[in-house]
This record gives C-alpha cells, structure tokens and sequence, in this order.
C-alpha cells in the first residue's frame, strides 16, 4: 500500500495535466478523475497537498465568450453550482455583443466543472433539438424543457449523492464545510470584481417542462462514473 505522502507527490503530478499543459480533453478527464479517486481513498483535502507545496488555489475561468448566451447556458450553470463546487457569473453585454461566462472555484473544481460544462451544454442542444423536431415546436419552448432536462438530471445526481453519503458519513460530515469555504472565497472575490450573477430562465411550456424533467432523469455524463469522480475531487474527506 502506498504511503500518504506518495500519493500526494502523485495527486500533484496528475494535476499539472491540463490543457493549458498541451494534455486532450480526454486526458485531463482521466486525471482529474485518477485525482478524485485518490483523494477520496486517502482521506486527503487542499491542505494535505498547500503542506507538500502545492498552494490551494481559488482561481476564475473563463469558459465562454461572444455574442449572446444561449437559452441552455443558465441551466447548465445552476448544475455546477449545485453539485461541482463552483460559482458561475458572467461580464460584458449583450448589447456590444461581448459578453463573457465564467466560473470561480478552487483550480480543481473549476477544470473539472469545465469539462461537465461543455459536455452538458453540449447534450442539452442535442436532446432539445431532437424533442424540438419530434413535436414540431418553436424555439420558444425551449426554456421550459431546458428548465426540465435540469431539474431532472439534478434529481438524478442528487439521489447518487444521497447513496454516496450514505456510504461515508465523513462525506457527509463535510459537505457544508465545503460550501461554506466556497461561499467565504466568493465572498472575497465579489468585493474585488463587479460582475451579475446569473439566475435561472423561468420555464415557459408546462408540457415541454415536464417531457424534459423525465429526459433529465436519464442524462449520463460522459466522464466514467462522474459523479463519484466529481464528489471525490472535493471530498476528499478530513480526518
């Protein structure tokens, strides 16, 4: 069996694989996911690493930028913010068509929260585009399915979540403690940068809501075992 301090030497490799490091997409999937496992069998959190030099670091990312968001994008962000640790806002105007999307959190969250945001986005287009054509509807309902795909699908990662706890109480135990130092590093970076916070669109067709609500409900990431993954990325667990 490994020692503690070995699989922090390994963690801190494995987190120098992004893109911003020439590694894939894929590859930076398959680390954070080899980060969460290992942070999670070792009981480790951010301290265990800042102790072995590696500084915990609360980082903003820029995840989108141009001309006018579109209808999926605040729904996808209210995901995130429930389930990955991150805080999402967004810049600029629609009106100068320069309008930027970002997401705070500490640098492991937010990579990882990257990679669920353009897949999510990417599947909610997707499935509201193949429902959209079936029905013969406008884009107009596309709030009220979008609407239902998220609620859907976070009831679905909720009900996992609850599973996961189940089996660790320390997860369980340290759930708040997670969010309350997100809250607090937001805190701290709202004081220093003007910027809107984002809210959820209001659904606007009852039926279109509903039949999303149930599409949400069978919605799988596409990162192995991703909810495991994602929770063990921030839970690591104190001891």
């Amino acid at each position: 069996m490994r020692s503690r301090e070995e699989v922090i030497n390994i963690v801190q490799k494995l987190l120098t694989r992004t893109s911003g490091n020439n590694c894939t997409d894929a590859e930076v999937e398959v680390a954070m996911s080899k980060v969460q496992e290992l942070m999670l069998e070792y009981g480790l959190d951010q301290r265990d690493l800042e102790v072995s030099g590696n500084t915990s670091e609360w980082i903003e990312s820029e995840i989108w930028r141009g001309r006018g968001r579109t209808w999926e994008v605040p729904f996808v962000l209210e995901i995130l913010e429930d389930f990955f640790f991150v805080k999402s806002f967004y810049r600029g105007s629609h009106r100068y068509s320069n309008q930027a999307v970002a997401i705070f959190g500490e640098k492991g969250n937010v990579e990882f929260a990257t990679q669920v945001y353009k897949y999510l986005c990417s599947a909610f287009r997707d499935l509201w585009t193949s429902y959209r054509l079936k029905r013969g509807l406008t884009q107009a309902h596309s709030r009220g399915y979008f609407a239902g795909l998220k609620n859907g699908f976070s009831q679905k990662l909720r009900d996992e979540r609850g599973l996961l706890c189940k089996k660790r109480q320390d997860i369980k135990d340290n759930l708040p403690i997670l969010k309350s130092q997100l809250e607090e590093a937001y805190e701290g970076f709202c004081k220093s940068v003007g910027m809107k916070i984002l809210g959820p669109a209001a659904p606007i067709n009852v039926t279109a809501y509903r039949d999303g609500f149930q599409a949400g409900k069978t919605l799988n990431l596409n990162i192995e075992n991703s909810l495991d993954k994602s929770e063990q990325r921030a839970l690591g667990g104190k001891k």
